[in-house]
């Protein structure tokens, strides 16, 4: 009995151990397959990164081809603005070249206003001349009539001068005829008589040389003015005559004197005749001389009138000359004002010109100016599309590189996986062999298959969150985008940014620290 009971014993023994090494390879098939579903899951999980990887690829390339784009068009937006600007110069030159051409033309206006302004005041003084000249030739009129007036009363007083010698000459033919009866007295008084006749000789003398002297004057007078002259020659033909008059007198005292020297009785008679002739001859002297001042108030006056008139003469001439000129000039003025009229009508259409120019370049500058700041915006605009494409892509070749490295990662851990699951399998196999042989390798392998079933139910529990469904970060709720990508939690499933997933930890599904978030890191 003894016997038999310990190897019924070892029998029940080895039945349970085979119990038991049943279960256990059940659980190392279910350990299996569970490895062999997550091999899926992961070669899946490879797969869409791969897609994702060529997406990111395909993307990359995009941007490059987008980059280019903004390249192009950013070479051709600095070439129109380099075309803008150089047409900015040219505009701007032109219309400082406008701007000068327009202050020379005003300038120009300003010197022909200027000129016919002076003209018109040299037409208005020479106008203001010919009214005082011809004011003073109306006076010099009133003089010429006043003159003519006084002329014709001198020649009415002659007249009546010539009546009177005519008379006193009859007188005194009538005297001498007396004379002749009473010369025998005269002889007595020869003495008398010869002093007499030295007094007349220097009477006549002086008569001779006012004679010598008004024929000159009225000659001068004759040769100024012809009209004048006819006026004046009657006092020249009664002056001869008087003269005449005169000789025949000497001559008569000379015969007198000759009768005197046989009748002395008739010369005392003809004393008180002579006394009263010498009276006459006084008076008729005294005549003479007002009439000589009279005739040189007359040379004068006539000669004021001929130096007025010559005066009158030149200034007329001056005056026509100068009326000429300023004709003249008035017309140059005239013509002057047309044309600078004229030029003053085709400046003025210039600078209506210059000024349309102006307003369409200021319209054309404007315009410039709007494209500019259209170009520079876009300029900036692309410049920071550009520099956000460049850090994009910059970030997505970090992306790429860091997912190129967690592929080969990735092909490690599925090398090593493969590795682990052949030697699993050596092992497994070896274990089915010298299962007999280790009990403390299976308990310990129990062990462990127990902590990795609890691990692995724990993780086939948890559910992962599909991509589409979630749009924020669930820790810092930041927005998914080409630039925040979206990150698994390898222990609870849940969708965090890189931040917030950037955390890892040993899991019994990898040899390698996985991710996860903050709270699986500290649990």
């Amino acid at each position: 009995k003894q016997s038999v009971y310990p190897q019924t014993r070892q029998r029940d023994d080895l039945q349970k151990e085979k119990v038991e090494l049943e279960l256990k390879t059940a659980e190392l098939e279910d350990f299996r397959e569970g490895l062999e579903n997550s091999n899926a899951k992961f070669l899946k999980h490879i797969e869409s990164l791969e897609s994702q990887n060529e997406e990111s690829i395909s993307e990359i390339s995009e941007l490059r081809e987008e980059c280019e784009a903004f390249k192009n068009d950013y070479k051709t937006t600095t070439k129109k603005l380099d075309a803008a600007e150089e047409k900015m110069k040219i505009l701007t030159q032109n219309v400082g070249s406008s701007q000068q051409h327009i202050a020379e033309l005003q300038k120009r206006v300003t010197e022909l206003n200027t000129s016919c302004s002076d003209s018109e005041k040299l037409v208005q003084e020479m106008m203001n001349e010919r009214e005082k000249l011809e004011k003073q030739m109306e006076l010099f009129e009133q003089d010429v009539r006043s003159l003519t007036e006084t002329n014709k009363e001198l020649q009415t007083d002659k007249e009546s001068i010539t009546n009177s010698l005519e008379q006193h000459i009859e007188q005194i033919a009538a005297s001498q005829k007396e004379a002749g009866m009473w010369a025998e007295s005269l002889v007595a008084k020869d003495d008398e008589i010869s002093e007499l006749k030295e007094t007349l000789q220097k009477s006549t003398h002086e008569m001779a040389k006012e004679r010598f002297f008004i024929p000159r004057i009225f000659t001068m007078c004759f040769c100024v003015n012809k009209w004048k002259s006819r006026q004046i020659k009657p006092y020249l033909v009664m002056i001869r005559e008087k003269d005449q008059k005169i000789a025949d007198m000497e001559e008569k005292s000379s015969s007198l004197s000759k009768s005197l020297k046989s009748t002395k009785q008739t010369a005392r008679e003809a004393e008180t005749e002579l006394a009263r002739l010498l009276a006459e001859k006084e008076s008729w002297l005294k005549t003479r001389d007002t009439l000589l001042s009279q005739s040189e108030k007359l040379t004068a006056t006539v000669t004021e009138l001929k130096r007025k008139s010559s005066l009158a003469h030149e200034t007329e001439q001056k005056l026509k000359m100068e009326k000429s000129r300023a004709e003249k000039s008035l017309e140059n003025s005239f013509q002057k004002e047309n044309e600078t009229h004229e030029e003053f009508l085709l400046v003025s259409e210039k600078l209506q010109r210059t000024q349309k120019d102006l307003a369409n370049a200021e319209e054309q500058i404007e315009s410039l100016e709007t494209q500019l700041e259209s170009s520079c915006m876009t300029r900036d605009d692309l410049t920071t599309q550009l520099s956000d494409t460049e850090l994009k892509f910059k970030k997505f070749k970090i992306e790429y590189k860091k997912m190129e490295e967690s592929q080969t990662e990735f092909a490690s851990e599925i090398y090593h996986l493969t590795e682990e699951k052949s030697v699993l399998k050596l092992k497994y196999d070896e274990n089915a062999k010298a299962l007999s042989y280790s009990k403390t390798a299976l308990s310990e392998l129990g062990a462990k298959h127990a902590e990795l079933q609890v691990q692995w139910y724990a993780e086939k529990s948890v559910r992962w969150e599909v991509d589409e469904e979630v749009s924020n970060c669930r820790r810092c709720s930041a927005e998914f985008s080409l630039l925040v990508r979206r990150h698994h939690c390898r222990k609870c499933g849940v969708i965090f940014c890189w931040q917030c997933s950037n955390f890892t930890i040993m899991m019994p599904s990898s040899d390698k620290p996985q991710r996860v978030c903050e709270a699986c890191s500290k649990s």
